[in-house]
């Protein structure tokens, strides 16, 4: 079973208006964001609380020039790590450029069915 998180006093950086909104909740049930609201708001107990003061949080990144396909080449704990620090990094979608398309479907396979974390691939 997944936890409930609220990730408590989070300033979140706002692309769409060129702003930070400072101590906003998220609040996260089963992977889901199902809240973001100020932090002078109330919230069950039963959430593991991340105090997130001093952090921030923003959209996921979207890398446009990759080629995936080349992790095939490199032994399969190095393939999975670097597919799991894009996502440490932020980077939620990656656009591959043109590598070999039964490797790149493997791959965005292998992520969907959750075997491996990893980026999105388009």
């Amino acid at each position: 079973m997944l936890n409930n998180i609220l990730l408590k006093n989070t300033n979140i950086i706002d692309v769409e208006n060129n702003s930070v909104n400072e101590n906003m909740d998220i609040v996260i049930e089963n992977d889901v964001i199902k809240d973001v609201s100020p932090s002078t708001e109330n919230h069950s107990p039963d959430y593991e609380t991340i105090d997130c003061s001093g952090k921030f949080a923003l959209p996921g990144l979207f890398e446009s020039h990759a080629h995936l396909c080349w992790l095939e080449t490199f032994e399969k704990d190095d393939k999975i790590s670097i597919l799991k620090q894009f996502v440490e990094k932020g980077i939620t979608q990656v656009r591959d450029v043109g590598g070999p398309f039964n490797i790149l479907k493997k791959m965005k396979e292998e992520i969907h069915a959750n075997n491996i974390t990893g980026p999105e691939i388009f």
